[in-house]
């Protein structure tokens, strides 16, 4: 569901949504004059218009509906959605209020530790991945993954779900800078003159910045990923 959410740019929607699941545990509520103030002083708004707004779009999405027969917002389970969006993974992670108030971090989080597990369960398959060269392996069935590094593209979040890779870029600082992924900067050392660096440049060959550090040149290469949160694959998602 966080992916859906940045690749459809529903932030906030997702936000509203959560606080809403939250507060109100039994999954339902009336939206009476005294919830509505209190969701708008928990989301630091100045009137109540923001909420309304935010119930509408939840309405459109069909995230809460209203029973007009006792009044109550009924408020979907996460399971319902992920049938009707065709979400297949069941894979959850944890949330709580802090996450919601620093939501995009919690989004960068999920989606690198996704992408995580993919590419080390990749690695289990095929026994060996080279990328950028350097050659992972799965060393033994008893090989913690969790523990190891996988290099993640921005370039690779933008073409499996969309997401721009400067937005791609702004999650992933996002929950590095909230400790909830260990972020690692890769450089590759160029044998090239800087005449010829000028070159590959000019046609296009490298990219346009290339880092210079006691007379050599380096090219960076993609960013090491190691996750600081757990991926939970839950039977029920009932709630």
């Amino acid at each position: 569901m966080s992916i859906w959410v940045a690749s459809n740019n529903r932030e906030n929607a997702f936000q509203f949504f959560l606080l809403l699941k939250l507060v109100f545990k039994h999954g339902k509520m009336k939206l009476n004059k005294h919830e509505v103030l209190a969701l708008k002083q928990m989301l630091g708004f100045k009137s109540k218009t923001p909420v309304m707004n935010l119930v509408t779009e939840l309405k459109e999405l069909d995230w809460i509906r209203l029973n007009e027969r006792t009044g109550f917002y009924i408020i979907r389970s996460f399971d319902k959605l992920r049938d009707e969006y065709g979400w297949d993974s069941r894979v959850s992670t944890l949330m709580s209020l802090s996450n919601i108030n620093n939501l995009n971090a919690y989004i960068g989080a999920s989606l690198y530790t996704y992408l995580h597990k993919v590419f080390w369960r990749k690695v289990k398959r095929e026994k060996s991945v080279r990328i950028k060269g350097c050659t992972y392996h799965f060393l033994s069935p008893t090989f913690n993954y969790k523990k190891q590094a996988a290099p993640i593209a921005t370039t690779g979040v933008e073409a499996l779900y969309e997401i721009s890779k400067s937005k791609a870029s702004r999650l992933k600082i996002a929950a590095f800078k909230s400790k909830l992924i260990m972020l690692k900067k890769v450089y590759q050392k160029q044998n090239h003159t800087s005449h010829e660096i000028k070159l590959m440049i000019k046609y296009d060959l490298i990219p346009r910045h290339v880092s210079k550090f006691k007379g050599s040149f380096y090219l960076q290469s993609i960013d090491l990923i190691t996750p600081r949160i757990d991926l939970v694959k839950r039977r029920s998602l009932g709630i």
